[in-house]
C-alpha cells in the first residue's frame, strides 16, 4: 500500500502542459530478478499540442529515463479540411506588365493554365465547340486531397476564363496518366438557373474520354529532370527475436519525363543508421526458391543501392481500359518488365485486370548485378466496390515469385478523410510444412494521407504494408502487381458521384 500521484499545468500562453508525478513503488519482484530499483519517485515532462489532434509528449523518468512519444487522433468520418490554395490574384485581373511574357502574350487559356498551376491543379488540353457554347477540358490534380474539390475549384476557373459564348464545361479527370471520368456542369454565371442547388443536380458524370484534335494543349516540359531528396525509413517488424529493425536512410529521387505519358523513374538510398546488422534470423528452411527470405542479406549489403530505376508509361484507351508498361530495376530485390490493364465500365462496381511480368532477381548489394534466379509472374484479379462503408474488395489469382500457383484476397476500406486499412491473405498449392514459418502469407495494409497532418494541401501519403513474418510463398512484385485499381480508386465515378455538390 502506497500513495501515489500526479499533476498538470495549461500554460495559459501557450499550447503546452506541464506535468508531474510520483510514484514510491520500488518494483520488488523486477528487483528480486536483477533490475535495478528506481532512483527516484518522480518523474517530469510536457505535452505540446503542435496542431489540433497533434501533440509530442517529452518525459524526465524516475531520474534516469528519458521518454519522447508523439500522438495522433482524428475523426476518420470526417472529410479532409480543404485549405484554400496560396492566395493570388486571377491572371483575368492582373496588369499587363505584371504577368509573365508567354501569359501576357496568350489568350484565355493561357492565363486559365497559370491560375491553375498556382492552384495546384493541371491544364493539360481544351476543345471549344464549333457553336462556342460547350468546352472540353482535361484536367489535373497535384495538391488537392479529394478530387471534388478541385472539380469545384476547376469549374470556378472555368467560369472566370472560358470565352463568353461558353455555357457549359466538360471536365475530363486524368489521374496519373489515366482519364476516369468527366464531369458536365453549366458554368455558375452563364447556368439559366442562378440556384445553385439546381446547378449541382445539373452536373453528370460520365466515362472518361478522349480529346481528338484538341485545339489547345499544354507543352509540359520534357527532357527535364525532377529531383527529391528525403529522410525516410525502413522497418521490420515481429522479429521472435527483436520485435523493431529499423533503418533511417537519406532517398534521393528523379523523375525525367520524356513525354507526356512516359517517365524515367530513380531512387537510390545512402544508409543514414540501422540495426539490421543484429539479426540473428536464421534462413528459410522452404524448399521454395529464397525470393522474400533473404531480405536480411539485401539490407545488410545493400544498406545503401538502387532502390528504383525504371521506365513507367500509363494511359487510357478508349474509356474505360486503362494500362501501364514498365521496366528497369522495380523495387529492392527485382528486376524486369510487364504491365498492367484494368477494365473498369462506368458507374459499375464490378472491374477486371490482368497483370504480367518478367521479373529477375537482384544481387545482394542492389546494384546491378543479378543473381541466377528469374520467373514470369502474373495475375487476373477482379474487383468490387461495394456499397457497404466504403469497403473494397479484389481476388488476384495467378502465379507468385516462387513459381507457386494460388490466390490471394484483399479487403480494404477507405474513409472519409483518406486513410485506407485493409487486410489480405494468400493461399497457394505450398502446404504450410513447405512454406514454413507462418503457414501462408498475411498482412495488413495501411496508407496514411499526409494532409491530415499538415498545414496545407497536399496528396502525399504513406503506404506501408505490416506482416507477421514475410517468407517466399504468396509473394508479389511490391507496387508492380494488379495497382491499377487502387492507384485509380480516389478518382473513381463512384467516388465522384458520392461527393457531387458536397461543401
Amino acid at each position: 500500500v502506497g500513495i501515489f500521484g500526479g499533476a498538470s499545468y495549461q500554460l495559459p500562453w501557450l499550447p503546452v502542459s506541464l506535468m508531474a508525478e510520483y510514484n514510491p513503488d520500488q518494483y520488488d519482484f523486477d528487483v528480486s530478478n536483477g533490475d535495478e530499483p528506481p532512483r527516484s519517485p518522480w518523474s517530469y515532462g510536457f505535452n505540446w499540442l503542435v496542431a489540433p489532434g497533434v501533440s509530442i509528449a517529452v518525459s524526465h523518468q524516475n531520474g534516469e529515463y528519458l521518454g519522447f512519444s508523439v500522438q495522433a487522433s482524428l475523426d476518420t468520418t470526417a472529410d479532409p479540411p480543404l485549405r484554400a490554395p496560396p492566395p493570388f490574384i486571377s491572371s483575368r485581373y492582373l496588369a499587363e506588365e505584371d504577368l509573365p511574357e508567354q501569359v501576357r502574350r496568350g489568350d484565355w487559356y493561357d492565363r486559365m493554365l497559370y491560375d491553375a498551376e498556382r492552384s495546384g491543379l493541371y491544364l493539360i488540353a481544351a476543345k471549344i465547340s464549333p457553336g462556342g457554347s460547350q468546352a472540353e477540358l482535361v484536367v489535373g490534380n497535384e495538391n488537392f486531397p479529394l478530387w471534388s474539390d478541385a472539380v469545384e475549384y476547376l469549374v470556378a476557373l472555368a467560369d472566370v476564363h472560358l470565352p463568353p459564348r461558353v455555357r457549359t464545361v466538360h471536365l475530363v479527370i486524368e489521374e496519373a496518366g489515366h482519364r476516369t471520368a468527366t464531369l458536365t456542369a453549366p458554368l455558375p454565371s452563364r447556368a439559366l438557373s442562378r440556384n445553385p442547388r439546381e446547378q449541382v443536380r445539373q452536373r453528370k458524370i460520365t466515362a472518361g474520354r478522349s480529346v481528338s484534335d484538341p485545339q489547345r494543349a499544354t507543352s509540359f516540359v520534357t527532357n527535364k529532370l525532377d529531383f527529391s531528396a528525403n529522410i525516410d525509413n525502413r522497418l521490420q517488424l515481429f522479429d521472435p527475436d527483436d520485435p523493431a529493425r529499423y533503418q533511417f536512410y537519406l532517398d534521393l529521387g528523379a523523375n525525367y519525363r520524356l513525354a507526356n505519358h512516359l517517365v524515367l523513374r530513380a531512387s537510390y538510398g545512402i544508409n543514414i543508421y540501422n540495426n539490421f546488422d543484429e539479426s540473428l534470423r536464421q534462413e528459410s528452411d522452404s524448399p521454395l526458391p529464397k525470393v522474400r527470405s533473404d531480405i536480411v542479406k539485401y539490407l545488410n549489403e545493400g544498406e545503401t543501392g538502387i532502390d528504383e530505376l525504371m521506365l513507367d508509361s500509363r494511359n487510357t484507351y478508349g474509356s474505360n481500359l486503362h494500362y501501364r508498361v514498365f521496366g528497369g530495376i522495380l523495387e529492392e530485390m527485382f528486376s524486369g518488365a510487364g504491365g498492367d490493364v484494368l477494365y473498369w465500365p462506368t458507374g459499375s462496381r464490378v472491374a477486371l485486370g490482368l497483370s504480367v511480368a518478367y521479373a529477375q532477381q537482384r544481387d545482394f548489394d542492389k546494384r546491378f548485378d543479378h543473381l541466377n534466379y528469374g520467373v514470369t509472374t502474373g495475375f487476373v484479379s477482379a474487383y468490387w466496390e461495394s456499397p457497404f462503408y466504403q469497403y473494397d474488395v479484389a481476388v488476384h489469382a495467378g502465379q507468385y515469385l516462387a513459381k507457386d500457383v494460388g490466390a490471394t484476397l484483399e479487403v480494404r476500406r477507405t474513409f472519409s478523410n483518406g486513410w485506407q486499412i485493409g487486410v489480405w491473405a494468400t493461399r497457394t498449392d505450398v502446404s504450410s510444412e513447405e512454406f514454413g514459418e507462418g503457414s501462408f502469407d498475411k498482412g495488413f495494409y495501411f496508407k496514411i494521407p499526409l494532409n491530415t497532418l499538415l498545414n496545407s494541401n497536399t496528396r502525399s501519403a504513406i503506404s506501408t504494408r505490416i506482416r507477421p513474418i514475410q517468407r517466399d510463398g504468396g509473394q508479389r512484385l511490391e507496387n508492380h502487381s494488379a495497382t491499377l485499381f487502387w492507384d485509380l480508386r480516389e478518382s473513381s465515378y463512384r467516388d465522384l458521384n458520392h461527393r457531387r455538390g458536397q461543401p
